[in-house]
């Protein structure tokens, strides 16, 4: 029952208008999706047999996004921020949410009194620091905190060190 956006940065390509059109369906507005023209837009496709997946295949850009499409996405994200009572950034690895674009959306939303919560990617969580949470899966907190979590004192350290690395509110692993 949530009334939910995206804001994101697209190819202009068939994969795009698709997308829109799964979005459409289910009721969430594309009018936020930042179009630039030479990045692809990710489409993962599965080979099913039997009811079961026996390969997938990718397309995708992991660069990252222009500079221009960083600037557009701020400008929309200022301009309807007020619309939202928090702000979820669910980062893939694909180039969209740089540092310097993943910084700049997290300090808008600290000016603005919204929580951002973070499901992160990768390795160097410095460019989500000051989000309100971040949810790290177990592999992906060992990873970043370097603790082998395998009970309830590292499960402590990791949280802790996740915490204070990120200048976070609240860290759970997932």
């Amino acid at each position: 029952g949530a009334e939910v956006d995206v804001i994101s940065v697209i190819g202009n390509c068939e994969t795009s208008i698709e997308l829109k059109k799964i979005l459409s369906k289910i009721q969430v507005s594309s009018k936020y999706l930042v179009i630039q023209n030479d990045r692809i837009t990710s489409k993962k496709s599965r080979i099913i047999s039997g009811h079961q997946q026996v390969a997938r295949y990718d397309r995708e850009s992991t660069d990252e996004i222009s500079e221009e499409s960083q600037k557009a996405v701020l400008k929309i994200f200022r301009k309807i921020i007020q619309n939202y009572d928090l702000i979820l950034l669910s980062d893939y690895g694909k180039g969209v949410l740089t540092f310097e674009l993943t910084q700049a959306i997290i300090n808008i939303s600290n000016a603005s009194n919204k929580k951002t919560l973070v499901d992160p990617k990768g390795l160097d969580y410095s460019k989500y620091n000051g989000a309100y949470l971040l949810t790290p899966n177990k592999k992906e907190a060992c990873d970043a905190t370097n603790i082998i979590i395998n009970n309830n004192k590292t499960l402590s350290q990791a949280l802790q060190i996740l915490k204070e690395k990120c200048n976070l509110k609240v860290s759970i692993i997932t």
